[in-house]
Parts: C-alpha cells; structure tokens; sequence
C-alpha cells in the first residue's frame, strides 16, 4: 500500500477553485486498493494542525502532492506550513508541489534533508479562467505518469510533454494561453533522483 497526502488550500480566494479542482482528479486517480491517501485542506495547513498530522510521518515514505501558494522557502496556505524548519518528515518522499518559486530554495533543501524527488517551479505558475481542464491536464501530468510506474525523471518530463502538447493546441487560437503555458513550462523544475519509482514507495 503506497501513501499519498494530498495537502490543498482550496480556501485561497485567488485559486481555490483550481487546486480543489486538481486535488479531486489526482483523487479520482488513485486505486484504493493500492494507495491509501489523506486529504490534507486548508484548515488542517494551519502550522500548528500541520506539525501534529505530520507526526510520525519521518519514519514513512510516501508520495506528497500540494496545491498551495508559495515562496522560495516555504509553502505558505497563507502561513508556512512547510518550511525549513520541518522537511525532516519528507524524508524517503517523492515530492510535487504547484507552488510559485518553491523549486528554487525549498526544492534543493529538501533534497539536502533526504527527499529522493522534487519536481516543482523556480518562478511564478499561472493558470487562465476559462482553461481550468487545459490547465490541470499539464499540472498534474506528472503525477498520473508517477502512479503509472514511470521514472520520476520521465514525470517530470511527461508535464513538459503535456505543456507543449496544450502550447501547440491554443497558440493559434488564444495566443495568451499558450504563452502563459510556456511560461509554466519554462518554470519547472526537477532536483533529486531521476530513477526513483513509484516502486520504491511499495518497498520501504
């Protein structure tokens, strides 16, 4: 039984909506016969609600996925909730985030703290009202080919894959939505190990 925590702040004003939407498609994903998943929302992100869930959890590995803003350092929903100060717990973990500038430090600390994989975004992500399915096919890309037993290098690829996929379908049409999608491409970001599988979560 492979662990999956799902940790979205779907009570953000500017994109709630989106991450419920994103939360509830890896959610629809996941085989309850093989992956036992928690649903972590936005009040239980609180930093303190946060820390007691996580505890125990630096002895398991398992698969997290969060929806939330976003700084260098930390994933905020809006206070911190991961942050320097706690990546022991990720240790073991494969790790993605759709969270503006966390690859940049947080991505390559975790890594120092025993994350195997990080895939996340070095700049800011946007997404486009009106392209929420275009938008969530690209974000979690990675994840559904994770699941799938692809290497998390070939996840990580398999979102650049799916943004130049949806880059080639709008660009004629909705050249904003295209560019924006370039813009999120161009963002992403890998650190770790890129032979990790999805296997490795079965085994420990």
């Amino acid at each position: 039984m492979i662990e999956v925590i799902i940790a979205l702040d779907e009570k953000d004003e500017r994109l709630g909506i989106y991450f419920e939407k994103c939360s509830d498609s890896l959610k629809s994903s996941l085989n309850s016969e093989l992956h036992n998943f928690q649903m972590w929302s936005s009040q239980n992100l609180n930093p303190v609600i946060f820390d007691i869930n996580s505890e125990g959890l630096e002895s398991k590995t398992f698969l997290f996925v969060a929806y939330s803003h976003g700084t260098e350092h930390s994933l905020i929903a809006p206070d911190d909730f991961v942050h320097f100060g706690n990546l022991n717990i990720f240790r073991d973990t494969f790790f993605y985030t759709f969270s503006c500038l966390a690859g940049l430090k947080l991505g390559p600390e975790l890594i120092k703290n025993g994350c195997k994989s990080f895939i996340g975004y070095r700049r800011e992500a946007h997404i486009i009202v009106g392209y929420l399915d275009e938008f969530e096919f690209c974000t979690n890309a990675g994840i559904y080919a994770f699941i799938g037993e692809k290497t998390s290098w070939e996840s990580y690829e398999a979102i650049i894959n799916a943004y130049n996929s949806q880059i080639d379908s709008t660009y004629m049409s909705n050249f904003i939505v295209a560019s924006t999608m370039r813009s999120n491409r161009d963002s992403l970001i890998f650190h770790g190990d890129r032979n990790m599988t999805i296997n490795y979560l079965k085994s420990q």
